[in-house]
């Protein structure tokens, strides 16, 4: 079943524009590295990972409107920025047109863009590699300082990823998403991968 669901999330993400693409096959590397390190459920992993950005390409209007048919529930924040609905749309299309049933999988891929509390090894592991594959932190260089947590502790990098990505989001006076903060104050005290 799950090199099944593979081979269809792969045939969706050939058909996507070439960045996106190469941002997928980044990501997809490290969160198979970083799954080896931990022995994390690689084949999962890989799964969720490849699955996370499936519909990040679409327009604003156009994931408002994959929500609605999808039955995604649309926040108002979702309203103001839509791409925040990409998350939770690729989980639904796995799970309904790909026959996904892996609840770890789905999560991950749903919840890739702001976390959530207690987290499971794998989507701690897609969130991670989302933020700092390659060509992110050549881009941003104050993602060497979460980079360099991964192997140390994944729990670790996620507070310090969200410690930094939420210092630039106050003094740019934008929105926090609520569940960026929930992820962080439920990393506050839990234990981490190691």
């Amino acid at each position: 079943m799950n090199s099944n669901l593979l081979s269809k999330i792969e045939n969706r993400i050939s058909e996507l524009p070439q960045g996106l693409q190469e941002h997928i096959a980044r990501t997809r590397n490290l969160a198979r590295d970083i799954a080896s390190f931990y022995g994390t459920d690689l084949n999962r992993c890989d799964i969720a990972v490849a699955a996370h950005d499936i519909v990040r390409h679409l327009k604003s209007d156009e994931l408002i409107n994959c929500a609605k048919q999808y039955a995604v529930n649309i926040a108002e924040l979702d309203y103001k920025q839509p791409i925040l609905l990409h998350g939770p749309i690729a989980a639904k299309i796995i799970e309904i047109e790909y026959f996904c049933k892996d609840e770890d999988i789905i999560a991950a891929v749903r919840y890739h863009t702001t976390g959530r509390p207690n987290m499971t090894d794998i989507e701690k592991i897609v969130f991670i590699a989302d933020k700092v594959e390659p060509m992110k932190v050549t881009k941003n260089p104050f993602l060497k300082s979460v980079e360099s947590l991964i192997y140390k502790d994944v729990d670790s990098a996620i507070k310090k990823y969200l410690s930094v990505r939420s210092k630039m989001l106050f003094d740019t006076g934008a929105v926090i998403h609520p569940l960026a903060i929930d992820t962080w104050n439920s990393l506050i005290d839990n234990k981490s991968l190691n």
